[in-house]
């Protein structure tokens, strides 16, 4: 029980008959890595996920305004913002099978971390997952964030359980086949449909409510003069016609 290696995730990427990482290709399973593919994306004891097809940001006002509204489906390489302040959701490209023996831990890259780019929705993966894995993230960073799809941004690590659990993640029915969870869920972004008011967002209209105010003061400065300067003319021209014809005030 521990961790899985290098050379044990090696091992269990080349089961291409039940492989745990493979690539959308239409059908339920995937295709299987190659090699190539294998080597690029193992590190020491981790898997390297990219972003997939599908993402989700929630709406801002910012000029730097993301896709809002709706699921979005990206071309391969296509680029998107999250802006400061704003959740997201994202799926890996590559659909994840975790087998009854083992769970798996996710986390964002560190070169994302580093951004203000936070993961929020979860560190592990259940036994009996199979399908794109979904990452709800936080732009908790002062600046927008730009990725795209096919961008290395998630890591995947194994580990062993003691045995083999007879519980496994499922929707169906135990005589059936479960399908694989791909893409994202619509009935899931409920919770972030509406605007995120963020720092930033919030920072903006007290900026644009005080300009508003000091706008409107300085307009009633401007009447208080006017007054002030019609008054001293009043007053000057009451005075002189009272002097010019010899009026006595009692």
């Amino acid at each position: 029980m521990g961790f899985w290696t290098r050379q044990k995730f090696a091992r269990e990427l080349g089961r291409h008959q039940d492989a745990i990482i493979t690539l959308p290709d239409g059908t339920e399973n995937g295709k299987p890595l190659t090699d190539k593919q294998i080597e690029k994306a193992l590190d020491c004891n981790a898997f390297t996920l990219t972003i997939g097809n599908e993402i989700y940001v929630s709406p801002s006002e910012s000029a730097d305004r993301a896709p809002g509204k709706s699921i979005v489906q990206l071309e391969d390489k296509e680029s998107f913002t999250i802006p400061a302040g704003q959740f997201a959701f994202l799926i890996s490209e590559e659909i994840v099978k975790v087998p009854p023996y083992a769970m798996a831990f996710i986390s964002m890259k560190a070169t994302q971390k580093f951004k203000g780019l936070i993961n929020v929705s979860g560190f592990h993966v259940d036994p009996g997952f199979h399908g794109q894995l979904v990452f709800s993230v936080f732009n908790a960073g002062p600046q927008p964030i730009t990725l795209r799809r096919g961008m290395d941004a998630f890591l995947i690590w194994f580990s062993d359980l003691s045995d083999s659990t007879d519980r496994v993640i499922t929707e169906k029915p135990r005589d059936r086949e479960p399908k694989p969870a791909l893409g994202l869920d619509p009935n899931k972004l409920s919770g972030i449909a509406g605007e995120v008011q963020s720092f930033k967002g919030l920072l903006a209209r007290m900026q644009e409510s005080e300009k508003k105010i000091t706008d409107r003061l300085h307009a009633l400065e401007r009447d208080h003069s006017v007054i002030k300067w019609a008054a001293a003319i009043v007053v000057s021209l009451i005075v002189g016609y009272i002097a010019k014809n010899g009026i006595h005030l009692p």
